[in-house]
């Protein structure tokens, strides 16, 4: 498991309590486990290159084998934590949440799925909220 960001764009601690909370949330994913936080201009790239939009977005999730790599855009967290008036880690960690679930089978595009898929997440925040603000 590893976790990828520029230095100084995670608050001191969260990468700690993040680790924590992804090895018991999700432990049979955990150690193939790769997270990428990337700024808006690559985001929209990588989304370009394996979607063929050109927008940037907020998470991309990929399962290459021995790999699950998420990757996560930092900008477009900040500017929805400000639109919702949410904490920007809890952002992240929603992006990185719903990137795990669509690696693990969950697919909220899918007729009849997206509600199955946004009570999970709504249930993995909660638990994240918990253990990040105890």
């Amino acid at each position: 498991m590893r976790i990828i960001a520029k230095k100084g764009l995670l608050k001191k601690g969260f990468k700690k309590k993040l680790l924590e909370f992804l090895k018991d949330t999700f432990p049979s994913v955990y150690k193939k486990l790769e997270i990428v936080i990337v700024g808006e201009n690559t985001m929209r790239k990588y989304n370009r290159r394996y979607t063929g939009s050109s927008r940037a977005t907020d998470v991309l999730a990929f399962d290459i084998g021995d790999t699950y790599t998420i990757i996560v855009c930092s900008d477009t967290a900040r500017k929805n934590a400000i639109l919702y008036g949410e904490r920007y880690e809890n952002e992240l960690v929603l992006y990185i949440v719903h990137g795990i679930l669509h690696l693990t089978g969950y697919d909220h595009k899918v007729q009849g799925k997206e509600e199955l898929m946004r009570r999970k997440e709504e249930e993995l925040m909660r638990k994240w909220k918990t253990l990040y603000y105890s």
